[in-house]
């Protein structure tokens, strides 16, 4: 059951116990007013008895013809004369006209509609007691009169129940066809070839089978755009020919390092450098030196993986210069992964002619919590020049050289580029 037809029901449930409520409020109310007009009924016929018999100077004929007289009205159940010393002297009481089944009795018992017997003397006209008149009110009319209101009224609420009955399981039926109409439309709405669809009624199960195609097509396009996300992404972030990470995404990281406050944290970078790039593009073809790169890259990228930490990264942060990031790494283990970059780049050298192999510039340096990035970098790339100069491929530290002479192609790049980000420069001639 839906949650609308849930709410129709207990509404209609709730309307059926205020409308029950109210007649059974009703009818106790009618059912008082009765009980009181038959003890009125009964006094005022016992006082008008009394009286009547009080100021009579017949004998018992005469009396007893003034009470039959008083019964015959047929307002009466029960009209009774006693004399004075309460012998009967005169007695009507009405038989009942109703079938004594068990219908009569359930009625009887439920409306519990009963006149009081009242009683009142009678004197003579010196004052001497004559005896007592007993009356009682007929109590059947009013209990018909009770019992008819009743079955009418419940007759109203059953008919507004039937008619509210009709108009729920009709608006029920309007609106979920109004509804299926409407998510039919919206669903063919989506579809990119809803032009071609039938115009028809939209039933339940076409519906069900709207939304499913809808939520399938949804789900394309959701894929597709996530994974032109995951490429936009994968363009910002990755260098286009390798496919490493580039020189933003590298520098990200390494500030990330830098700020981390754990007790763990430092670790090493390691810059090596193509030294015979613009040699390869003249000697050999563009599309060979890019194949190289690409495939070089791959090679690294797995030994990085199968050696390297967690968050070990490499990267191309230009034409010719790559990083290893290693945060968290001993210098032990630093050493370790470098040695073995060094040898898969040996490995990967391409001949140059009568040049010889070609040739890779290899330098590290250690990292804290707290250094800054730009001399770290700086180190790195004095450290590269002194590695270039000893012509061999061997890793040199960058500890080794000395502050003053820490000045480098990447000290320079960041001095330039502070400088345009603060306006802090200017034009002579």
């Amino acid at each position: 059951m839906s949650t609308f037809r849930r709410l129709l029901f207990l509404t209609a449930f709730l309307l059926a116990l205020v409308l029950l409520g109210a007649q059974a409020m009703g009818m106790m109310a009618a059912h008082r007013y009765l009980q009181a007009q038959l003890t009125q009924r009964s006094e005022e016929g016992a006082g008008m008895l009394a009286w009547t018999l009080s100021h009579s100077n017949g004998g018992a004929s005469q009396r007893a013809a003034l009470a039959d007289e008083l019964f015959a009205r047929g307002q009466y159940a029960l009209v009774r004369v006693t004399d004075a010393k309460g012998g009967p002297a005169f007695e009507r009481q009405a038989q009942p006209t109703d079938a004594p089944g068990r219908e009569y009795d359930w009625r009887n018992a439920w409306l519990d509609m009963e006149a009081p017997l009242v009683s009142r003397p009678y004197a003579s006209a010196d004052g001497a007691a004559q005896g007592t008149v007993f009356v009682q009110a007929d109590s059947r009319q009013a209990r018909d009169t009770l019992w008819q209101g009743g079955v009418r009224v419940l007759g109203l609420v059953l008919a507004a129940g039937v008619f509210w009955s009709l108009f729920a399981f009709n608006l029920v039926r309007w609106i979920e066809a109004r509804t299926s109409r409407d998510i039919c439309q919206r669903v063919r709405a989506l579809s990119p070839d809803n032009d071609a669809l039938p115009v028809g009624s939209c039933e339940l199960a076409g519906v069900d089978q709207a939304l499913v195609d809808a939520q399938r097509r949804v789900a394309a396009t959701v894929e597709e755009q996530n994974a032109k996300i995951e490429s936009l992404q994968s363009e910002i972030y990755r260098d286009p020919i390798t496919r490493l990470s580039n020189r933003k995404h590298f520098v990200d990281q390494f500030r990330a390092a830098l700020a981390d406050k754990s007790t763990d944290a430092g670790g090493h970078v390691l810059m090596f450098r193509q030294r015979d790039l613009a040699q390869i593009n003249r000697h050999l073809s563009r599309a060979f030196t890019d194949q190289w790169l690409r495939s070089s890259s791959d090679r690294l990228r797995k030994l990085v993986v199968e050696f390297g930490g967690p968050s070990t990264q490499l990267a191309r942060i230009s034409g010719s210069d790559f990083a290893l990031l290693m945060p968290r790494t001993s210098a032990p283990q630093a050493s370790v992964l470098a040695e073995r970059v060094r040898r898969e780049l040996r490995a990967l050298r391409v001949p140059m002619d009568k040049y010889g192999w070609c040739r890779w510039a290899l330098a590290m340096a250690a990292f804290a919590p707290g250094d800054n990035m730009s001399d770290t970098l700086a180190r790195l790339d004095h450290a590269l020049m002194c590695a270039e100069s000893a012509d061999d491929d061997q890793i040199t530290p960058a500890s080794q050289a000395a502050d003053s002479t820490r000045i480098g192609e990447y000290s320079w790049h960041d001095a330039l580029a502070t400088a345009l980000e603060q306006h802090r420069f200017s034009l002579s001639d």
